[in-house]
């Protein structure tokens, strides 16, 4: 038996078979993690009307475009941002993440384990958006929105991932001509559905690099390679042995935007004359401060990163110059699953 949470009914004598069924299913659902990497859509690597890091858009002319804090549309519910999905006149558009492919099942693993999920979702039109669980067997659906306009969260109970399965993705299906918007989506190993968005497992780390030696103006001081997406959050300087003098010193990071390198900053990272500290945020173009996995030869918009130097001190330059870029990225709980170059 399924978890149902009607169980036992108002008003009955209790049934037994009732509360261990239910129990069960609470057990296999202890301990939860969220499997979805960015369910807040924070990294944008590509723009923002083409698919965020780790999300795949599929459907003939379907459309995407990141909403939330400080844009046109200022939709959103979760965090600052909100994927707002656009499907074309001739087919559905699905919005999704790929969890696993093929390869994640060559030991058989999946057999009798089952996958909850849980998102805010909004529409202004009935059935024109759903949430939906795809194991590349069987597809799960969530009932569709009311279309009423304001979110509401919309649940899948336990899709069991089929014995042959070929891949594992979750996602958000939007009807034809319609409009959905997708936030906190949270998928969960077991039968019981979320009950909220339940955040995933980041980590912080940071890309340091020491530029030594008296400063010199000069473009591609050092480039970074990122290994999975990833978004800057800040800037650090230091200068270990001589601050600059009689200018400042500045710095400037610029990520591959798919023809050239192009700098996140609007107003760029320095260490004022005399000083010996610096940072600064990222506040140019959102997806410059957003990067993407690198791997092979395919040097794809958002997967390295360089640094410059575009102003040393008129009187000392400047000596040892210490660049700390700090940024955020997603963990996948089921990464060891997958390939070294699967990002979605």
């Amino acid at each position: 038996m399924a978890w149902n949470k009607a169980n036992p009914p108002t008003s009955t004598a209790l049934v037994s078979a009732d509360h261990r069924a239910d129990w069960s299913a609470i057990e296999t659902a202890l301990a939860g993690v969220n499997l979805l990497a960015d369910p807040t859509f924070l990294i944008w690597p590509a723009g923002d009307a083409l698919a965020p890091a780790h999300w795949v858009l599929s459907g003939a002319a379907a459309a995407i475009a990141r909403a939330g804090t400080g844009l046109g549309d200022t939709s959103r519910k979760i965090g600052a941002f909100t994927a707002k999905v656009t499907a074309g006149g001739a087919a559905v558009a699905v919005l999704e993440q790929n969890l696993l492919p093929a390869t994640g099942f060559d030991t058989g693993w999946q057999s009798g384990v089952s996958l909850s999920m849980g998102a805010w979702v909004r529409a202004t039109a009935a059935s024109a958006a759903r949430l939906r669980i795809t194991d590349g067997v069987n597809t799960s659906f969530s009932s569709f929105h009311t279309g009423g306009g304001a979110y509401e969260f919309l649940t899948i109970v336990g899709h069991s991932i089929a014995a042959t399965a070929t891949k594992l993705a979750a996602g958000m299906e939007v009807a034809i001509s319609q409009v959905g918007y997708l936030s906190g989506p949270t998928v969960l190993f077991g039968q019981i559905p979320p009950a909220t968005f339940m955040p995933a497992p980041v980590a912080y780390d940071n890309f340091t690099v020491e530029i030594a030696g008296v400063q010199t103006v000069g473009t591609n001081k050092f480039r970074c390679l990122s290994p999975r997406p990833l978004i800057v959050k800040d800037v650090q300087l230091l200068i270990r042995t001589t601050g600059p003098t009689g200018a400042n010193l500045i710095v400037d990071v610029n990520t591959w935007d798919g023809a050239a390198l192009t700098s996140m900053f609007s107003t760029r990272p320095q260490i004022v004359a005399a000083a010996t500290l610096g940072a600064a945020r990222p506040d140019s173009t959102y997806a410059r401060r957003c990067m993407t996995g690198l791997f092979d030869a395919s040097a794809t918009t958002g997967s390295f990163l360089s640094c410059d130097v575009d102003q040393i001190g008129s009187g000392v330059a400047g000596t040892d110059l210490i660049v700390q870029i700090r940024y955020l990225y997603f963990e996948r709980p089921l990464e060891a699953f997958l390939a070294y170059n699967d990002l979605n």
